[in-house]
């Protein structure tokens, strides 16, 4: 898949311009034109009798944020991009949904929050992954906020890079096809950028009959892991792409968290099911994990499938 369009949803808050740091920099990088849009939020009136100045509060909100598009593109950032803006009235998730069907890639901001907070804040992001029809790179803003569970609040502030970087992507497979799916995408992104992709196996602990108590993995189904991701090591190579491996025993969402903090990735790519109800955690576990945990970019890929 080629990345001509690139969707940037914002609402003009602080973590949605640390996002457009990234998207400013794939349009550069990749070519591709850049779709703005943002949907006012306008709240309803109290009463009915209060109807008639909800036409006035729409033009209202529409005047002001077309003057914010404008100062956005205007910035040092977005200088020479190719970008087009949209100011759209309805549901938010929805109206960036449907913005969506004509992009390649959507990236959006989240906030760094949990409890309440987040459930109010990332909310929208959320939504958006689970039914979008192309990638969406979440980049989480900087700011920190933990409700810690014996009460209390951590607040502060990752430090920030000078500038975005997208040069070590990793991508969990687990040896199905379903998480396979995001590798095209990542190609897309990693070719022009010249990024080097890290592909990780996370083998779950005493999952073979053959492995005693003592033991954490054969030795046969460590070489089974190895053989998989040599193969599909020798496979993106053969696409000119730089490709390490790397095999982990443990939890798999916590297994891919340690590794991106600790391994200096910039972007955490892979695919999530992307569906609702029971099947939604028993299948999207761990993408959705990590996509909640992780102070990295996350790109997630939705794996389009029939549930059996």
């Amino acid at each position: 898949m080629l990345i001509r369009e690139i969707l940037f949803p914002t609402d003009f808050s602080e973590a949605a311009q640390y996002a457009g740091r990234y998207a400013t920099l794939l349009g550069r990088k990749l070519g591709a034109a850049l779709h703005v849009i943002h949907v006012p939020f306008v709240p309803l009136p109290a009463m009915p009798s209060d109807l008639t100045g909800l036409a006035e509060a729409y033009a209202a909100g529409r005047r002001r944020t077309e003057a914010q598009l404008k100062g956005l593109i205007q910035a040092e950032d977005w200088r020479g991009l190719r970008v087009r803006t949209t100011v759209t009235m309805g549901l938010i998730e929805d109206e960036i949904l449907k913005a969506a069907q004509g992009a390649d890639l959507c990236v959006m901001g989240t906030h760094g929050r949990t409890g309440i907070a987040r459930v109010m804040l990332g909310s929208v992001t959320e939504k958006v992954v689970r039914t979008a029809p192309c990638p969406v790179l979440t980049v989480r803003h900087p700011e920190v906020r933990v409700e810690l569970p014996w009460g209390g609040v951590l607040v502060g502030r990752r430090k920030l890079a000078e500038t975005p970087r997208v040069q070590r992507i990793l991508i969990p497979l687990d040896g199905s096809a379903l998480a396979e799916s995001v590798l095209p995408a990542v190609r897309e992104l990693a070719r022009p950028l010249g990024a080097t992709l890290t592909l990780l196996r996370v083998i779950p602990p005493y999952v073979s009959p053959r492995v005693s108590p003592e033991e954490k993995v054969s030795a046969k189904d460590r070489a089974e892991v190895e053989a998989y991701l040599r193969t599909t090591q020798e496979a993106l190579q053969e696409a000119g792409m730089s490709v390490e491996t790397v095999v982990r025993v443990g939890d798999p969402a916590q297994e891919i968290l340690d590794y991106a903090e600790a391994g200096e990735i910039d972007v955490i790519a892979l695919a999530t099911h992307g569906r609702s109800g029971l099947a939604r955690w028993l299948l999207g576990s761990v993408a959705e994990k990590v996509l909640r945990a992780s102070a990295l970019p996350v790109l997630l890929y939705r794996a389009w499938c029939q549930l059996k």
